[in-house]
Parts: C-alpha cells; structure tokens; sequence
C-alpha cells in the first residue's frame, strides 16, 4: 500500500516547483495590479499568462503522474524541457536576425515608421539576447544536465528542482545585459553545485 501511494503522490521537488510557480503568478499579478506604469503592466501581463499557463501543465502533469521519475534513472526531464527550450529560443531569435538583416539590407521596403518598436533599434538587441543567453543559455544548461549525470553516473541532486533552479538563474539574467557577467557566473555557479551534489548524492546503478 506504501509503495502505491508513492507511485501516486507527485515528488517534493515538483511540489515545490508548482507552489514557486504558484506563487510567481501571484506576486506577479500583485504588481501588475499596483503599477502605473503601462510597459510595466505590459511585461507583467506576459508574465501572468506564462505563470497561469505553467501552472496549468504542471496541474494535468502532477494529476496524470507525469512528473515522477524512478530514483535508479537519470533525471532526463529538465534535459528535455531544455531541448525545447533551446530549439524555441533559436527559431525566435534567428527569426528575428534575418528580420533585422533583411532592413539593413532594403530599409526602404523593411522600414515601419508607425511600428518603432519592430524597427532595427529594437530588435537587434531581441536577437542578441534571444540567441546569445536564451538559446545559448538553455543549451548549454541541458547539455551540462545530460554530460554530468553520465560523467557522474550519479543522478541529479535534488531532481527536477535543482535543474528547473539553475534554469532560472538564466531567465532572471538573460535580460540584463550590463550584468552579463554576473549572470553568468550565477549561472556557472548553480551548475557547478549541482555537479558536485550529483557526484555526492549518486543513486544510478555503475
């Protein structure tokens, strides 16, 4: 009976995960709410629609028991969580460089006056960043995740939460490109201890 509701129950580690998730959406929502500043409200928006909609797949997820992983395995889910990332940010930010290198090539057809905002000005630093710390970031966070579990033969330490951890430092980072070195030493850091937890805590069959 044990064993079936552990099979049942989701991990402590996604069950922190959902209430951060949880949290985020609220907090996020608070200072939309409280804020004057229309962009400010905007960005907040973006970020309650990606809370609501994160929230919602780990909902089905953790009802479905989509989230639990067998302890003698490796911890694979944020490594494909990651891929998806990866290949999303790419496709977005190379878009959006053949965008801004087709205006550089005939500004007179790719020129939008009424549009500042799609104008080279504004997406040149959206390619940079999309392809530089979100696509760059994400795949070398889940290739660092795949690598040391089988270098290690040691599984993730703390599981899905350590890993959705050190993808965070990336998306809190990513933007801020006069702190892009402090981002990635925060980035180098998280996945620097998780080498070291996963090479501590190994539970993998050699």
């Amino acid at each position: 009976m044990k064993n079936l509701t552990d099979q049942k129950s989701a991990p402590l580690d996604v069950v922190l995960l959902y209430v951060v998730v949880c949290l985020g959406a609220l907090g996020t929502l608070l200072a939309t709410a409280f804020s004057n500043d229309h962009l400010f409200r905007l960005h907040g928006w973006v970020g309650i629609i990606a809370f609501v909609l994160a929230a919602g797949v780990m909902t089905v997820g953790i009802s479905w028991g989509r989230f639990r992983s067998p302890q003698t395995e490796y911890e694979d889910g944020v490594v494909r969580a990651g891929v998806i990332a990866t290949m999303f940010w790419g496709s977005v930010g190379m878009l959006v460089g053949v965008v801004i290198a087709a205006q550089l090539a005939w500004p007179s057809i790719f020129y939008f006056p009424d549009f500042g905002f799609l104008n080279f000005g504004r997406l040149r630093p959206l390619h940079t960043s999309g392809v530089i710390f979100a696509f760059g970031g994400n795949a070398l966070l889940c290739t660092s995740f795949y690598v040391v579990q089988r270098t290690c033969r040691a599984r993730l330490a703390g599981g899905t939460e350590s890993g959705w951890g050190g993808c965070y430092a990336v998306g809190v980072t990513k933007w801020k490109r006069h702190r892009a070195w402090h981002g990635k030493g925060v980035r180098f850091s998280g996945v620097s201890i998780g080498y070291r937890g996963g090479h501590v805590r190994g539970v993998c069959e050699e």
